[in-house]
């Protein structure tokens, strides 16, 4: 057993960067377009609903402590 799961953080890697791409174009679209943008979407969004963006943080803090908490399982 390896200490690093090539293939799953490739996946991750790529998937992550898509999506940032992806983003990234859409918010290009939206500035051609004359749209708002997607922050000031998720702003309005956020005031609007204070009791999910609050729910939304929590989410992501969950996520990033589970990422960065625990440690790869290590071989004797």
């Amino acid at each position: 057993m390896t200490d690093t799961y090539p293939i799953g953080v490739a996946a991750v890697t790529w998937s992550v960067f898509f999506l940032l791409a992806f983003v990234a174009w859409l918010e290009w679209v939206c500035e051609v377009m004359h749209w708002p943008s997607i922050s000031y979407r998720v702003e309005r969004w956020s005031l609007e609903n204070p009791w999910f963006a609050g729910g939304l943080i929590l989410l992501v803090g969950v996520f990033l402590a589970h990422f960065l908490l625990n440690p790869l399982p290590r071989v004797p």
